[in-house]
């Protein structure tokens, strides 16, 4: 269990983060440089090695695939295909409720299509 002093700190930093996706999110409209530079202000804040945003595909054909990735190869963010309803990703997208997986090892409705999230020593996100 985490003490006083690091929940104090852990909040403060995510405070930080916050801040900081808000003024990145509210500073243009380019969507690909600010998903981007977003994800990367996460993984530089709370440490997390991979991350992506899921968005519906604008040609039609997949109904949901990966937009912008931190951590991904060019070949796993290919992969990363869902359809609605379909694992976390599509179910989160069909119903817009946000869903919380602290472990995607441990959580047999998780997808991984992009094959990125297999490995045991980064499982938790």
């Amino acid at each position: 269990m985490l003490s006083r002093v690091a929940m104090n700190e852990r909040s403060h930093v995510e405070l930080i983060t916050v801040y900081e996706i808000c003024r990145l999110l509210g500073g243009t409209l380019d969507i690909e440089r600010t998903f981007r530079a977003a994800l990367n202000v996460l993984a530089a804040h709370l440490g997390l090695p991979r991350m992506m945003i899921v968005m519906p595909d604008p040609d039609g054909d997949v109904p949901l695939q990966v937009h912008s990735s931190v951590g991904l190869s060019r070949e796993q963010e290919q992969r990363g295909h869902w359809n609605v309803g379909e694992g976390v990703i599509g179910r989160v997208y069909a119903t817009g409720l946000p869903v919380t997986v602290p472990d995607v090892s441990q959580a047999p409705e998780f997808i991984d299509r992009t094959g990125a999230f297999a490995a045991p020593d980064d499982a938790h996100m």
